[in-house]
């Protein structure tokens, strides 16, 4: 066994690692679609269709929400979106071809580390052990579990992709892994920003690299920044911008610190971190936080000759994480997918200084990494099953930030959603607490005030959530909807016309200013509203019921049959539509 592992050592390690991933994450597989997925992938529509993908994503950027510290701005990660649109015309809406694809990728990139561990003289086993403990970290979570954050997966596969391609063209001149190396550097790039490090990391290896060859190290570091600024160049042509916010100075240290103790010990985690992040203020712990990181910076430099492989981890781990840190601005400050790339460089600091120890007690730190290691997996293995099922995610997120309106407002939806109203409407009180000004905290409260029958203070709560988001369309249907329920149907009409003009081409507002016309028995203009509602969306089945019960109210029942049975091809076996229907005279309808 031993002399065929060495001869089929990578072809070992992918089968030692596929065990390894899939005995940590294949809960992972029946986790549903969650926070952001659901308005990124299941209400995607542009994801269905090539076209459809082509002029949203490959064309334009993606907004980023302003909810979190300052104006979001807005990002272009367009092979972030075509691995989507693959996953969706490969599974559907099912949630578990999207992990599996995340599974996948994750399983990549312990394989890639791997090989370029090894192809940097690092022996086999440090470098399998580094990859391993790499690959069961529990900080990589988020990254692995949620399919929204597919990016750092696939920026990091390109990353290290890049670094092999470089490494095979200095060693080999070879043109073909000069293409590669382009190709990687730009699906780097257009993945994720965060491909922008490549060209501090080409520096890195460069360093550790015994061929010094001048002339390749220049055409590679020259094609790297040429990348990136074909990048940025594309990222500006299609409208992307940076978000609104000040970089920061004095949390910077203490961000990198926080986040290193995410890496090694994460007793609590949580999804949402902007909550978290250390004030931007001068103070002593700011000022000793800066002081250990440029010791850190100092130690990676004096070791580079005695301890290369320490050097390079402590390297990595800087370049990795600095950019999180506020070097440049990020809408959300903190989180913990952030540390995907960079936690090679802790695990790879780890591993190196075991194997300088002397050989007792390198016994003795090698049980200590591996009974961290366990207890590491054994945490990423119970983080999984958080995000198997909403409400402990979020539960148990609050408990690592307490403090976070979004995962208050998000717990509050799964509440909701499970029919626990009255747990709900405390979740989304307590985000409005957190954050007075979150409207879509004070929409959720006012929504349940009016499913409960509570229209006044549904009123008010809607006026409120109108007050920072007056163009809200949601909320201004469900206003609307609440004018109606107390009378005031002149004003509901004004706010479904005010829907209307923000969206014209969802039904939404026109079927229910169809039916508020039903209800003011105006027939004529119901009757004009459900046409512009069918010609906006014919597979709108609510347009259909509206207008069987105006027909079926008005005594006119072969034609509500008619608008009945056009419902239940839309919607076979709706309860509502059936119990109307039983209501209608059998005489002369068979």
């Amino acid at each position: 066994m031993r002399n065929w592992i060495s001869k089929h050592l990578l072809l070992s390690f992918c089968i030692v690692a596929a065990a390894w991933v899939w005995l940590l994450y294949s809960g992972a597989l029946s986790a549903p679609f969650i926070y952001d997925d659901l308005d990124q992938i299941t209400n995607n529509p542009a994801l269905q269709s090539w076209h459809a993908v082509y002029w949203r994503f490959i064309l334009a950027p993606v907004s980023f929400t302003s909810g979190f510290l300052g104006g979001g701005g807005s990002t272009y990660r367009p092979l972030f979106w075509l691995s989507l649109a693959t996953d969706r015309h490969l599974w559907g809406t099912d949630a578990s071809g999207f992990h599996f694809t995340n599974l996948l990728l994750h399983w990549f990139n312990g394989i890639l580390l791997f090989q370029l561990l090894r192809r940097l003289k690092l022996p086999s086993f440090p470098a399998a052990l580094t990859a391993l403990v790499w690959l069961g970290l529990p900080i990589n979570s988020e990254a692995v579990a949620w399919i929204s954050a597919r990016a750092y997966l696939l920026s990091t596969a390109f990353l290290l992709l890049a670094l092999l391609a470089a490494l095979a063209y200095i060693r080999t001149k070879s043109w073909l892994s000069l293409s590669g190396f382009i190709a990687f550097a730009l699906m780097a790039d257009f993945s994720h920003e965060q491909g922008l490090v490549l060209v501090a990391l080409l520096g890195l290896v460069y360093l550790i690299e015994n061929e010094k060859n001048p002339k390749r190290w220049i055409v590679l570091g020259s094609i790297a920044l040429l990348a990136d600024a074909f990048y940025s160049v594309a990222k500006f042509a299609v409208g992307a911008h940076h978000g609104q916010g000040s970089r920061t100075f004095w949390s910077l240290g203490l961000e990198f610190w926080q986040y290193l103790q995410l890496i090694t010990a994460p007793v609590h985690m949580s999804m949402e971190r902007s909550s978290a992040v250390p004030a931007n203020v001068p103070s002593p712990a700011a000022l000793i936080a800066w002081i250990a990181l440029i010791a850190l910076a100092a130690t990676a430099f004096l070791l580079r000759n005695r301890a290369p492989a320490i050097a390079a981890g402590l390297a990595v781990l800087l370049i990795g994480l600095l950019p999180y840190c506020g070097v440049v601005f990020i809408y959300q400050g903190m989180a913990e997918r952030f540390a995907y790339f960079a936690a090679i460089g802790f695990v790879l600091t780890a591993v190196a200084g075991l194997m300088l120890a002397r050989q007792s007690p390198r016994r003795v730190l090698l049980s200590c990494l591996m009974g961290w290691a366990v207890w590491g997996a054994w945490r990423l293995v119970t983080r999984v099953q958080d995000w198997q099922q909403p409400l402990a995610l979020y539960q148990n997120s609050l408990i690592a930030t307490p403090r976070s309106p979004y995962l208050q407002e998000n717990l509050g939806v799964a509440l909701r959603d499970s029919g626990d109203q009255g747990a709900a409407l405390e979740a989304f009180q307590n985000a409005v607490q957190l954050k007075p000004d979150y409207a879509g905290a004070i929409t959720a409260i006012a929504d349940i005030y009016a499913t409960q029958g509570k229209h006044p203070q549904a009123l008010e709560e809607y006026t409120k959530s109108l007050s920072f988001t007056p163009n809200d369309p949601k909320t201004i249907l469900n206003y609307a909807a609440s004018l109606q329920q107390t009378g005031n149907k002149s004003q509901a009409e004004v706010q479904y016309r005010r829907v209307i003009e923000l969206l014209p081409r969802d039904s939404a507002a026109y079927v229910d200013l169809e039916s508020l016309y039903i209800d003011e028995e105006r027939l004529d203009d119901a009757i004009a509203m459900y046409k512009q509602a069918v010609a906006v969306n014919p597979d709108d089945a609510n347009a259909y019921f509206d207008m069987g019960v105006m027909f079926q109210q008005r005594g006119q029942n072969r034609e509500a049959l008619t608008f009945y049975k056009k419902v239940l091809l839309l919607k076979p076996g709706d309860t509502q539509t059936l119990l109307y229907l039983s209501k209608l005279p059998s005489t002369g309808l068979d």
